[in-house]
């Protein structure tokens, strides 16, 4: 009893010496607190630093978790655009070489391509990784860059060395016109259809 008496005393004493130094530091931006108590020395810890440490570490646990799981989606949606490309390519190609065929110039085939592709478009069919990066490059095109400059972009912003083959052969064929373009778009589409069908029978 005395014990538990003694604590309440000492209790009451520290509350009282608190509130006489919050009345001294009313107008200071922080509350002092008593370093003693009569002749007994009081030592105050600081509870809140083990708090901000445990909130540092659950922040950084939840920022590695978003960039973890944003990291995985951009990889997976990279490789869907890496093997959506693949299969695209023979069809490309084939386009590109009947309209040639026909008597189109380069330029003017790749045009037409891209109002067919606009037009499926409106009819509901889905975007195509190609026929995106062809309109990005024609209206670069349009705005003055020249044929050669925006056949080999076309290529690298696609990444893919069959596309960048592709538009080598059309830099090269520029100053020679179509002629011997068709028979090498016709080699060319040949292989990227045995190309793809391997991709579909894995």
């Amino acid at each position: 009893r005395y014990g538990e008496r003694y604590l309440e005393a000492l209790k009451d004493e520290v509350i009282a010496s608190i509130q006489e130094m919050q009345t001294e530091t009313q107008y200071k931006k922080y509350l002092q607190l008593p370093m003693s108590i009569g002749e007994k020395g009081i030592n105050w810890k600081d509870s809140s630093h083990a708090t901000v440490v445990l909130m540092a570490i659950l922040s950084a646990i939840v920022l590695i978790g978003i960039w973890w799981g944003v990291d995985n989606d951009l990889v997976k949606r990279n490789k869907e655009r890496d093997q959506l490309l693949r299969l695209d390519y023979s069809e490309f190609v084939s386009k590109l070489q009947l309209l040639i065929s026909s008597g189109m110039t380069l330029r003017g085939a790749l045009e037409r391509m891209e109002a067919d592709y606009k037009l499926n478009l409106k009819e509901g069919e889905k975007e195509k990784y190609v026929y995106e990066e062809l309109r990005i490059c024609l209206k670069r095109l349009r705005d003055g860059a020249s044929e050669a400059e925006v056949y080999i972009m076309f290529g690298n912003r696609i990444g893919q060395m069959s596309y960048k083959k592709l538009m080598t052969l059309l830099v090269q064929n520029l100053k020679k016109g179509t002629r011997g373009l068709v028979e090498a778009l016709n080699y060319e589409a040949k292989v990227a259809f045995e190309e793809r069908k391997h991709l579909l029978d894995k």
